[in-house]
Order: C-alpha cells, then structure tokens, then sequence
C-alpha cells in the first residue's frame, strides 16, 4: 500500500489554495474555525475537491462516499498557472484566536543562497584558522599554497567541517544565519522543527547528493537536477529521505540579494586569503 506523505493536504478557502500542510495543521485550523464545513479540501489519491465535513478526523465522521483514484489536484485555469499557499497575512481564527503563520515551501533560489551563504561562512575562520597553526604549509613553497592543493584541503576539511559548525549554530539559535536571513526554516513533514542530529544529517545528505561532495563537475550536474526538481514542487532526495521541509515565510527578493552578494563576497574573500598567504 502506498505510504502517504503526512504533509500534502490541499485546501481552499474563499477561492485560494493553500498547501501543502499536514493532517494536524488541518485539524488545528478547523477547531479555530479557520477551515468550516464546506472548505474544500484535497490529497493525492482523491478523485476531486471534497468539503472538509467528508473528511475523517476534521470536522465530521467520515463519508463512504468519497472515491479515490491517484489523480492530479483538479485546479481550475487561475490555479494550475501557480498553487497558491497561505498569503502573507495571518488570518485569525473565529473561535480560539489561533493564527496560521504564512509559511510555503521555499523556491530553488531560497534553498540555494542560505546553503551556500552557510557553509562558506565558515571557510575563512576555518581557513585562516588552519594557516595560524600551520603557516608554513600555506606559504609560498608549502603544501596548500597551490590552488589545486588549496581547493582540496576545501572539499576534504574545510566544507565538512562548516557544515559541522551550521549544525552548532542552528542547536544553539534555532536556525542558522543564512536561512534566518532569506526567510526560511527547515521543518519536520508535520510543521515541527527539527533536532540537531536531524539537521546535521540532512546537512551530509546536501553535501553528498546536492554538492557532490565538492567535486564541481559533479556539482553541476547535482544542482541543476536539483534545481529543477525543486522548481517542480518535487521533494528532493534529502527532504524525502528524513521527513523535512524547507519552508519560506517570506517571498522579499531583498533577503535574497543580500546573501547571494555576501556569499560571492565570501568566496572572494577566501581565495584573497588563500593568495595572501601564498606569496608570505
């Protein structure tokens, strides 16, 4: 039998889809009277939109009636263009007060610039750490003074262990630099955070199938397919393989300028360091 992801109800209120979202946050927003007996809601393996009171576990017992066949959510023109998730602003919830923060999942872009803003972060204090120890292995005749040995110690040490510290980070403040920045959280299939140990192993499973490992031919080939996975609404490999989400809360191209500037900035920053240290 088909395993159902616990994260892919849809449901439209007053004419806007909203989703993915969990069975849990479904019931949540129909006991604060956000989601009413007549909101339409939908999963894969429903034949059509069905009211939230023919759904078990929502509003009302469950109605026999409803067929399942796998099928594609039956959008109407506006929607198939683009699946709409919560707007930006909260709506409150009629009885409890409750409200649903705006939260969707994060586009290619958002998962791409705080990853590669994190990890690089890191490089430099690492970097320059390693050459404090060992300075003449990265002075002019040393082993790392050399670009191709440099760019080695970088995939072999250097990104490993940043990706170590963003775990650090994000078990002390919640969340790491880069992400709280473009506005986006790495969140459990049902809405949740995370723990660390979570965390550090999606941060090995983006390093092994989303970087390759640092091998940049292979990089390119793994980002691309990313990318258009991502682009697809597609979960990708790590997310599917451990249950998480990447979801944004907010849509400002701003946040997005901002870390792809300082993660080009840091990455030219480095290689000034790795050349500075050459010619010592």
């Amino acid at each position: 039998m088909r395993q159902v992801d616990p994260m892919e109800w849809y449901v439209k209120i007053r004419g806007e889809q909203y989703g993915p979202m969990s069975e849990d946050a479904l019931r949540s927003m129909a006991e604060s009277g956000q989601i009413t007996r007549d909101a339409q809601l939908w999963r894969p393996g429903l034949k059509e939109w069905v009211s939230a009171d023919q759904v078990p576990g929502i509003i009302v017992p469950p109605n026999p009636a409803i067929s399942r066949t796998p099928s594609s959510p039956p959008l109407d023109h506006k929607e198939r263009s683009s699946q709409r998730s919560p707007p930006k602003e909260e709506f409150s919830g009629a009885t409890s007060g409750m409200t649903m923060p705006a939260m969707r999942p994060a586009t290619p872009l958002q998962r791409f610039w705080p990853r590669m803003l994190d990890a690089w972060l890191w490089v430099p204090i690492l970097g320059t750490g390693l050459a404090m120890i060992a300075p003449n292995m990265f002075h002019m005749g040393g082993l790392y003074a050399r670009k191709s040995a440099a760019y080695v110690l970088l995939i072999i040490f250097l990104m490993p262990a940043s990706l170590v510290l963003d775990t650090v980070v994000y078990a002390i403040f919640g969340n790491t630099f880069g992400k709280w920045l473009v506005g986006v959280r790495v969140l459990s299939a049902d809405g949740d955070g995370v723990t660390s140990w979570l965390y550090l192993r999606r941060n090995l499973y983006v390093y092994t199938y989303g970087l390759a490992c640092g091998i940049w031919i292979a990089a390119l080939c793994t980002l691309g397919f990313s990318y258009t996975q991502a682009k697809k609404n597609h979960l990708l490999k790590w997310d599917r393989s451990l249950g998480t989400r990447s979801m944004a809360t907010s849509r400002n191209p701003l946040r997005l300028w901002i870390a792809g500037t300082l993660y080009i900035a840091l990455v030219i920053f480095s290689d000034f360091l790795q050349t500075y240290a050459s010619l010592q």
